[in-house]
Formats: C-alpha cells, sequence, structure tokens
C-alpha cells in the first residue's frame, strides 16, 4: 500500500486502528460488540472542560484518542493551564507505566501524552527526544504499517530530517526498509473465464450454462445475468434472478449469506426489473439476521436502511416513505455525518436515497424542502449528470447560481462548467454555452472519471451548440466524438463480461468514429495485449500515448495502477519515448511531464518520476495533480524535507476548499495549523435550511451498533470545515498512537 505522501504517518495502521477509523473522515458509525464509542465533542471551553474529558478518556477509550484530545482543544489562553496539569499528573507517582493501555493497539502511554504535551508547546528539541525514545522502546510488529509509523513519527519530529535519517540508519535500520510496492496484480484466469474469451453471446450463454455449481457458482450466476443483459434475453435474466434468490433464501436460513457484496447482483436485477417487493422482503430479512449475528457479539457489514426505505418508497409510496425516514432523521440521534453517509447510499439499487428522498418530497408538495436536501445531494455526486438533472428540476431559478458556487467550491470539477453550458443553450445564449463548453474541456478533456452515458457530456452539448451557431461540419465533428464513445462504452459491457473477442471487435468500430480517443485507445491496446496480440497492440498504445497530454486536464482521475496500463514492461519504453519527444516539441506544456512522471513513477523509477513532477509544477505552479504526486515521492529522499514543508504549504492555498482536511491531516507544526484552522473560511456554498435535526455532540461514550460506511470528505466540507474537523484527523498523532 502506497501512502499518499511520507508525512501521513501510518494512515490507518492495520486493524488495530480501528477504533480510530471510527471516527475518521471518511467513516461514520460505532461499536462492535456493544463496545463503546467515543464520540467526537465539540471544543471544550476551557482546560477543565477538557481535563475531565482527558480522564474518561484514559479510563474508557481505546484507540483514536489523541485525534480527539487535539480537536477539542479549548481557546488558546486556556493551553497554559491544561498542559501544565498534563505535566504535573504525568511526573506524579500516579502516572501509568510506560506500557500500552489497550491491547491490539499501540494505545496510550504516560510518554505518548508527554510527547503530546511537546507539541502543543512547539518543543521541538524535546518531541524529537521523546519520540525517539517512544521508537527505541516500542514493541516489535512485523507489518509494514507499523514500521511507517515509527519511521515517519521519528522523521517528522526531527528538528534535521537528515540527521533523523542517520538516527534510525543507526538505532532503527529496519524501520527504513520498504513496505509493500503497492503494485497491481491480477489472478490467473479459470477455465471457463478463459473459454469465454472467444465466444458469442450465444456460446456464451451455453457454456455458462453447462456448469453452474462449485464454490464459483455465485460467480458464474452474475456472469450469465451480465450476459444475458448484453443479449436483451429477458427470460434468460427472469431464469438467473430465481436462481440467484433461490441462493439467497438458502444462505438466509443458515446464515451463510452476508452483507451487500453477497447480494449486490441479485439486488441490482431486481431493482433493474422494478420488482420492489422483492427488494424489500430482502432487505428486512437480511435487517433480521444482521440483528441476531450482532447481537451474539458477531459482525455481519453495513445495515441495510437504505436499501429497506428505497423499496419501501417504490412499493408504500412517498408518504410512507417520508414518515418513516424524517421519524429518522428528525430523531435527534443521528449525526450529521451519519444522515450524509445514508443519504449518499443506494444500497444497491442503482438510485441513492438522497436523491428518493427528493422526488418523495417533490411528490407531496414540499419544493423548498426538496432544494435544501438536493443541494447536499449534488454535493455528495458532484460527478453525476442525473444529480444536476435532478437539482435543475428541483428549482430551475436556483440552479445556475448554485453551479457558480459549486465551481469555486471545486474548481478542478468540470460538471457545474457543462451545466452552465446545457443551460445557456437551452436559453439561445449560443456563444455564452460555446464558451462555457470549451472551459470544461480545457479543464478534463477527456472526462475521465465519468461513468456510462456520462462521459463526454460536454461533446454533445457543444455539438448542439455549434449545429444551432450554423458551423455543421464541426457539429457532426463532435456527434462522430460520441458515437465512437457510446459504442466504446458497449464494449467496456462486453469487455467486464469476458468477451474479449467481442469486445475488440467492437473497439475497433468505434474507433472508426474517432480515431483520436485515448480511453478507447489505450483499452483495445490491453485488451490485445493481455490476450497474446502485443504486436497488433503496439500501434494503439503509441496513439495512446500521443494523445495523452491533451487528453488530460489539470485535475485528472486516471489511475494506471488500476487499469493496470504498465503491467507488461514492454508498454513502458513506448510511453517513455513518446512522451519525451513531446516534451522536446512542447516544452511549455505542463502536461508531458506530469505523463512522463506518471510513467516512472509506475515503473519504480521515483528519483526520476520526481524530476518530471518538479518541471511539471515549474511550468504551472497551480497544477494540483503534479504538487500532490510530487509532495507523495519526497517521501522517498527525507532530504527533500524542507521542499515538501513548502509544497504542502503551497498545495494548502491551491487545494479545492472540499479537500483541506486531506492536508491539513499532514501537519506536524500542530500548534501553527490549530491556529490556521480556526480562520478557514466558510464553505463557498450556501445551503438553504433542512429539517434534520442532527444528535447533540454531548455524550463522550455511547453504545452505537451502526457501522462504517465511506463518504468523501465533501461531506463534511459542504458546511463547512470547523477547526475541530480540520484537526482531528492529524496523521502524526495517529502514528504517535501507535507506536
Amino acid at each position: 500500500m502506497n501512502l499518499r505522501s511520507w508525512m501521513t504517518l501510518g494512515f490507518v495502521v492495520g486493524l488495530v486502528a480501528i477504533a480510530a477509523c471510527r471516527r475518521s473522515s471518511g467513516f461514520v458509525g460505532g461499536s462492535f460488540g456493544g463496545m463503546e464509542e467515543r464520540q467526537e465533542m465539540t471544543p471544550a471551553a476551557t482546560a477543565d472542560e477538557w481535563l475531565e474529558r482527558r480522564a474518561l478518556d484514559r479510563k474508557q477509550a481505546w484507540g483514536g484518542i489523541l485525534g480527539n484530545w487535539y480537536a477539542e482543544m479549548p481557546p488558546e489562553v486556556e493551553w497554559p493551564k491544561l498542559l501544565d496539569a498534563m505535566e504535573k499528573d504525568l511526573a506524579g507517582p500516579g502516572a501509568a507505566p510506560e506500557e500500552a493501555r489497550f491491547p491490539g493497539s499501540g494505545g496510550l502511554t504516560p510518554g505518548k501524552e508527554r510527547l503530546f504535551v511537546n507539541l502543543m508547546k512547539g518543543d521541538e528539541k524535546g518531541a524529537q527526544e521523546l519520540v525517539r525514545e517512544l521508537v527505541l522502546n516500542a514493541r516489535s510488529r512485523a507489518s509494514s504499517f507499523g514500521r511507517e509509523a515509527k519511521r515517519d513519527a521519528v522523521l517528522a519530529l526531527s528538528v534535521d530530517p537528515k540527521e533523523g535519517v542517520e538516527w534510525l540508519e543507526k538505532n532503527r535500520p529496519e524501520l527504513l526498509a520498504s513496505g509493500s510496492s503497492g503494485s497491481y496484480h491480477r489472478s490467473s484466469k479459470k477455465a471457463w473465464e478463459e473459454a469465454l474469451e472467444d465466444a458469442t453471446l450465444s456460446q456464451a450463454i451455453t457454456l455458462l450454462k453447462a456448469d453452474l455449481t462449485g464454490d464459483d457458482r455465485a460467480e458464474k450466476l452474475g456472469r450469465l445475468l451480465k450476459v444475458a443483459e448484453l443479449a436483451e434475453d429477458t427470460a434468460l435474466r427472469d431464469e438467473v434472478v430465481e436462481m440467484l434468490w433461490a441462493d439467497a433464501q438458502k444462505g438466509l436460513k443458515d446464515e451463510s449469506f452476508r452483507g451487500l457484496h453477497s447480494n449486490r447482483r441479485l439486488i441490482e436485477a431486481l431493482a433493474a426489473m422494478e420488482d420492489w417487493k422483492r427488494v424489500k422482503e430482502l432487505a428486512s430479512d437480511l435487517q433480521g439476521m444482521r440483528e441476531k449475528v450482532m447481537a451474539r457479539g458477531g459482525y455481519y457489514g453495513a445495515g441495510f436502511d437504505s436499501m429497506m426505505w428505497i423499496a419501501m418508497y417504490h412499493v408504500d409510496g412517498a408518504e410512507s416513505f417520508l414518515n418513516e425516514l424524517e421519524s429518522h432523521l428528525k430523531s435527534g440521534e443521528v449525526s450529521l455525518q451519519e444522515a450524509y453517509v445514508l443519504l449518499r447510499d443506494d444500497g444497491n439499487t442503482g438510485e441513492d436515497l438522497g436523491s428518493i428522498y427528493v422526488r418523495a418530497l417533490l411528490e407531496s408538495g414540499r419544493k423548498d424542502e426538496a432544494w435544501s436536501v438536493v443541494q447536499r445531494v449534488l454535493v455528495m455526486h458532484p460527478k453525476s449528470d442525473p444529480h444536476y438533472e435532478l437539482a435543475r428540476e428541483v428549482a430551475p431559478g436556483k440552479f445556475v447560481g448554485f453551479l457558480d458556487e459549486l465551481m469555486v467550491f471545486d474548481p478542478f470539477e468540470e460538471r457545474p462548467l457543462i451545466w452552465k453550458a446545457e443551460v445557456a443553450l437551452e436559453a439561445g445564449r449560443l456563444d455564452e454555452a460555446k464558451e462555457w463548453a470549451e472551459k470544461a474541456i480545457a479543464l478534463d478533456p477527456s472526462d475521465g472519471d465519468q461513468g456510462k452515458t456520462s462521459r463526454m457530456k460536454v461533446y454533445e452539448v457543444l455539438s448542439r451548440t455549434l449545429a444551432k451557431l450554423g458551423d455543421e461540419e464541426k457539429s457532426r465533428f463532435f456527434a462522430e466524438v460520441m458515437v465512437s464513445i457510446r459504442e466504446g462504452e458497449e464494449a467496456d459491457d462486453f469487455l467486464y463480461a469476458g468477451l474479449i473477442r467481442e469486445a475488440t471487435e467492437r473497439y475497433l468500430a468505434a474507433l472508426d468514429h474517432f480515431g483520436d480517443a485515448y480511453c478507447l485507445q489505450s483499452r483495445l491496446a490491453l485488451t490485445l495485449a493481455r490476450n497474446g496480440r502485443f504486436e497488433e497492440a503496439v500501434p494503439h498504445f503509441e496513439k495512446a500515448f500521443e494523445l495523452m497530454p491533451v487528453s488530460f486536464g489539470p485535475r485528472e482521475s486516471h489511475c494506471f495502477g488500476c487499469e493496470g496500463l504498465f503491467s507488461d514492461e514492454r508498454v513502458r519504453p513506448i510511453a517513455q519515448r513518446i512522451l519525451a519527444e513531446f516534451m522536446k516539441k512542447h516544452p511549455d506544456n505542463a502536461r508531458a511531464p506530469y505523463l512522463l512522471g506518471l510513467v516512472l513513477e509506475s515503473m519504480d523509477e521515483k528519483k526520476e518520476a520526481m524530476l518530471a513532477f518538479r518541471k511539471a509544477v515549474e511550468l504551472d505552479p497551480n497544477y494540483f495533480n503534479a504538487a500532490t504526486r510530487l509532495l507523495n515521492l519526497l517521501k522517498e529522499d527525507f532530504r527533500n524535507y524542507e521542499e515538501r514543508r513548502k509544497l504542502l504549504a503551497r498545495i494548502v492555498t491551491i487545494a479545492p476548499y472540499s479537500e483541506l482536511g486531506r492536508f491539513y491531516s499532514m501537519r506536524t507544526d500542530l500548534a501553527q495549523a490549530w491556529r490556521e484552522a480556526g480562520k478557514v473560511g466558510p464553505s463557498p456554498l450556501t445551503l438553504e435550511e433542512w429539517g434534520f435535526q442532527p444528535a447533540p455532540r454531548t455524550e463522550q461514550f455511547k453504545d452505537d451498533q451502526s457501522i462504517y460506511m465511506w463518504a468523501p470528505e465533501a461531506v463534511k466540507a459542504m458546511d463547512g470545515w470547523s477547526r475541530d474537523e480540520l484537526c482531528r484527523e492529524n496523521q502524526l498523532l495517529k502514528a504517535i498512537e501507535d507506536l
């Protein structure tokens, strides 16, 4: 696992840090087996209040303490009293021995508390001495996470990072060993998967139906369901769904059928068929099983509330749905973040609960409330065209103004620009529509982070705009681009179904409409190369790399590792050669060195990659992705600490508002970071009030059976970053606690 930067300091240090994960910016929820959860509290008003919380934490918490203490510090005028009290307590006869309090994690010790005091006082030399003492005395752990936590804590608190490396080389050289490379691995294909590669749709159906037994029965049924959808064979689809349903009923009886992952294919199919009664029945059965397992102290996974409520809307209607959902949201027992995560979840039905909530409000004539909810839903789905369409439907008069705010909230997201173009086009402001579309293309020419039917929408808008402006030739050109992309998406469906020959033919046909589609060229090349046709793949690799500098915007979301683009070493020199040639021809284009850096990084040539990213940042100081990639690689040479510190300070000024928490979590100058966090401005978004009643943050510990669900940082950022939100996830404190 590669960390974003060496300053991430052991983020989520294995399962031993699960208590800290519970309250991290990406998770909400609760306890295991009835254990009490440490709740996030508002900052303490006085030193005495803070010290009372500390005393309770030391008795009950089992992890994630220091981050809470830091986030909940009282006003700075109270610090001397608070820190002096801690020092006296830790020096007294009642101080606990230097050993972990909590089995399974590094826990809290007096030494770590003393280190916390030094950090808040800004005592650099004292902090350096204490962290080294802690590392020397820390118990040995085999995991790379444990090694990284110790190493990064030492280096972050070394007055001279170069001397810190020398200290580690002398005293704990094993901590400098490399961890996981984070390389991408593909599992070998099964015999039936290999047989599918050259099959037609009808052959694939016969092949899969011939043997639906074995441990991979669920996988085979899922593949058969996908093939049935591609063949538009509703009878076969229904047959597979009935088999999945029968398997689910059997699994429910013996409690072997668990979690959303196991149910995903069945739920998706039932929702697509609009068989909401069975979705509701399945959700009820799964929730009942989950409660039984959890009552026995077991672990079952996420709950099924979203799935149940979505089905309820379709089965029982908007009124019943609103009564049930709003009773929960207005109970005063749900935190704001838990509510947001719940609304963001789709329960694998294909439409998130938040959108269903908005539609129910509209049906009930509660249009103002629908707008207040859809604002938040849109922020949680900033790349989704259906959510923009829904927001425009709810309040067309307010929609454009909210788009303006979204552009400030995340200036690297192109979707608001595309919808500005759409609105201008429909209003007949053609020159304005063309201008907004061109700005969106400049921001992200390939629209690479969009899903099926949504990618490249901007070219469709531009095509219609140009047609109305009388430029038929360019309009037809962009229409052909869209045909190519949509046909390529259909080819993707065949590729994901394992029908390689069919996918290859479809990629080639799509490229006949528009040969300069980077995504299609690269995917076709990969498909050919992975199926023994590398020589045929070479020209498509070459074309893809030629297109890269003009296909990626300043914040591309491409993932070479996930795609496995360079898993074949024969591909790498092709990319290096073509990008190097582009750099010679276009020395002022920051994209080329950035993309070369991505290639070099994927080849594990990190020093050369750093040089390339430095060049990109030099050419474009606001190149956010290049700056963050460089920040990540600076951990490879700790002599670059001062450069890293300056770069981090720069990134904070150019980072989208929604991502500020991520970079504040990397700060090691805790006192100064706390001060600056209090000066971060309000959210650029003007969110109207809605009827949600959040649970008050007054109970430090409570027994909570909820479970963790992932959500982007924007969930917190949309309401505005508070100081405690920016400080609570400090990675240095997480690393210290795990020592």
